[in-house]
């Protein structure tokens, strides 16, 4: 073994779902390698196996750990029970836990005798200097004893510890009744299973195969190989129950081939829902799926995949350099990060049924990317699940169509859209009425809930209004509807633009984001409260909400309003109707939209209008929720919300209340966000100093770029 050379990495990791994790040891020869599944919960994490011990496990899977965790043994065999003594809390089943205290070799299989560790099984060292005569199963004394019929609690769900001796005495099971799901140790997995051994007896083995025929499984996630489903499950047991026999676990198991790829055969399988998903999308004419992700502008990027490939799409087939994109931190020597497509997004595209596209999570070296968009909302929305929330969001989606004219201008579709007060004209949306409607009757194809449409207040501007949703529903969606109305603008000759102010003269584009809180398992708005003091029918929990963002509202600035051209739409005055409807000042109010923060009519939601149209969605959401949770934890107060036209106060009048200027330019608000505690702690430390350095020489580009202005006011003026 001195002549091997030492793994970089001894782990591996394949995501299956948000809540499911596959760790595997693909350095050790692969028929005694052992899968470790890491189940998440709302309140505890739950990992069943810890696999040989040789490396640290508890190391390499503490970026996907935020709750307390479990560590549980399904049997004391070494390539299963390895690394128990790493864990601050140790389950085993009772018949099994005095060998584990004791460190019981002979009970682990890995005395020298029994043959079952050698040194060529192990491909490269897990470390310098390891040897096979090192190798012991440590002695751990468990926190916890396992019996049949216990529940372990999640918080969303139970795991009921069922007995499935045979294997050994106290190989268990844990069984998920809200999927039908049996975590199996190796009580049956696709291939030959040991049942003679010392620890094994067949009687007892067949006894646990007779009580798994009864079961109501539709998934199996075994101890070794490939997960499968119901109809293998039953094909397994009748064979065994046919047969009576089992051999090795599985040195000799003819059912594979050891040339094959593991991890190949792991991607072809889908669960029952992967199944009926990609049915699904068979039977509505899909070929291709995009497996998609944002770049730091919230952009779609995407690889396409024939539908044949499904399953591999789905375990993260799919590689992309990062370094060739805007913003995504890594060097051109980096790993490629991978897409792990959420089934919950699949969206056929209305333009084109052929196409299924879904919003992805990124991955590097089997763990979440810590700079994915996606990810960053996802952690701090787990922060707010701890506190018992669910947090609503709902964004106003404004966008200008228009055409191109011979000589390269930019003019509204319409040759009657002239006005200087174009809000809600009537005669300029009929005018746009067959592509806007395309657009709206998509979005309510894919179940979007579209309530409202309208002209808004620039020429060629229009503003649609959709029903709120969860976050990352709605981020995935506002990600979508860009690229879709795009690609609909398009079709009929078009554009569409999302840039946050394109004229001068014009109002620009928000994104108004409207944001409430609800509990997490009733589902109640939290911020609704039709006894206000104040007046305005939001919570104590909504004031709060409200303080924290006012409190971090200059850094959020920098996520929400991205782009140098963002602050010249964050002006008093500035279109040709009179005042442009964007905030300018740090500060609340009820139903007046001169505020940052406004609480509408009917109370009950606080919309931040700082927004606009060219964010994040995932950023943004994550800033806001971030300091709204601070404002919650800490109890803070935003006093008195302000009633009066905003617009109409004195720098003086500002100054007495307290009231501070939003950032005026992108470099003011990226200073302002990397001075703020909170964005590292939201973005974590890649993206926040990735953000800061793109956007830092995006102002600096801007700034130090002559402009036609500049050559129109001063070349001949000096």
């Amino acid at each position: 073994m001195a002549t091997k050379a030492v793994c970089e990495s001894w782990f591996s990791t394949q995501r299956i779902r948000d809540d499911l994790y596959l760790i595997t040891e693909p350095h050790y020869h692969w028929y005694n390698r052992a899968n470790l599944w890491l189940i998440k919960g709302r309140t505890q994490d739950v990992l069943i196996d810890t696999g040989l011990g040789v490396s640290s496990l508890r190391q390499y899977i503490a970026s996907l750990i935020d709750k307390p965790l479990l560590a549980i043994a399904s049997h004391i065999h070494f390539d299963h029970a390895g690394g128990m003594y790493e864990f601050d809390r140790r389950a085993i089943h009772a018949a099994e836990a005095e060998a584990l205290q004791r460190g019981d070799n002979y009970e682990a299989l890995c005395t020298p005798e029994q043959g079952w560790v050698h040194s060529e099984h192990f491909e490269l060292l897990p470390h310098a200097g390891f040897t096979i005569e090192q190798y012991n199963l440590r002695a751990t004394e468990p926190t916890q004893v396992l019996q049949e019929g216990d529940v372990l609690d999640l918080g969303d769900r139970g795991l009921e510890v069922l007995h499935l001796p045979g294997h050994s005495a106290g190989c268990i099971g844990l069984y998920d009744d809200r999927s039908n799901a049996l975590f199996s140790g190796d009580a049956i997995y696709d291939g030959e299973l040991l049942d003679r051994l010392h620890c094994s007896h067949i009687p007892t083995y067949i006894s646990t195969y007779e009580r798994l025929q009864k079961l109501p499984i539709d998934m199996v996630y075994p101890g070794h190989y490939r997960m499968f489903g119901q109809e293998r499950y039953h094909q397994i047991i009748q064979e065994y129950l046919d047969l009576r026999r089992q051999s090795g676990c599985p040195a000799d198991a003819h059912n594979y081939d050891r040339k094959t790829n593991w991890e190949e055969l792991m991607s072809e399988i889908l669960t029952p829902e992967l199944q009926a998903l990609k049915t699904s999308l068979e039977s509505q004419g899909v070929k291709y799926a995009l497996a998609s992700f944002v770049d730091i502008h919230g952009m779609c990027k995407a690889k396409s995949v024939p539908l044949s490939h499904f399953g591999q799409m789905m375990a993260g087939s799919e590689l992309f350099t990062g370094a060739a994109l805007d913003g995504v931190p890594q060097d051109v020597s980096d790993e490629e990060v991978a897409t792990y497509p959420d089934p919950n997004s699949a969206t056929v595209l209305p333009w084109n049924s052929e196409i299924a596209w879904f919003a992805s999570d990124l991955y590097l070296e089997g763990k979440p990317f810590e700079a994915c968009s996606r990810g960053i909302l996802k952690r701090v929305l787990a922060e707010a699940a701890q506190m018992g929330f669910t947090f609503n969001l709902g964004i106003e989606t404004e966008f200008f169509l228009l055409k191109e004219t011979e000589d390269g201008k930019a003019v509204p579709v319409s040759d009657r859209d002239t006005l200087a007060k174009p809000c809600y004209d009537l005669q300029g949306l009929l005018d746009n009425f067959s592509w806007v409607t395309e657009i709206v009757e998509a979005m309510n194809q894919m179940g979007w809930d579209v309530y409202s449409f309208d002209h808004e207040d620039g020429n060629g501007q229009f503003e649609t209004d959709f029903a709120y949703c969860d976050a990352l529903k709605m981020a995935d969606r506002f990600t979508f509807f860009r690229l879709m109305v795009k690609e609909i603008a398009r079709k009929h000759g078009f554009f569409a633009t999302f840039m946050p102010k394109p004229f001068v003269d014009r109002t620009g584009s928000g994104a108004h984001f409207n944001m409430s809180l609800a509990d997490i398992k009733t589902g109640e708005n939290l911020f609704y409260d039709p006894d206000d003091r104040r007046g305005c029918k939001l919570s104590t929990l909504g004031y709060q909400f409200i303080a924290g963002v006012l409190r971090h509202a200059s850094a959020i600035c920098a996520v929400i309003a991205p782009t140098v051209n963002s602050y010249k739409r964050l002006v008093a005055r500035g279109s040709m109707s009179g005042f442009t409807w964007a905030p300018v000042y740090v500060c609340y109010g009820n139903n007046n939209r001169t505020n940052m923060l406004r609480i509408p009519l009917a109370g009950g939601r606080v919309e931040c209008r700082a927004a606009d149209i060219a964010s994040n969605p995932y950023l943004g959401a994550a800033m806001l929720l971030a300091a709204g949770l601070e404002g919650i934890r800490e109890g803070l107060d935003p006093g008195e919300p302000h009633t009066e036209n905003m617009y109409k106060r004195s720098l003086e009048e500002l100054a007495d209340m307290g009231i501070k200027f939003l950032p005026r330019t992108l470099g003011e608000a990226v200073t302002a966000f990397a001075s703020d505690p909170l964005s590292e702690k939201v973005m974590g430390s890649l993206m926040y100093n990735g953000y800061i350095n793109y956007k830092s020489q995006e102002w600096e580009e801007y700034h130090t770029h002559v402009s036609d202005w500049e050559i129109q006011r001063y070349l001949k003026f000096f």
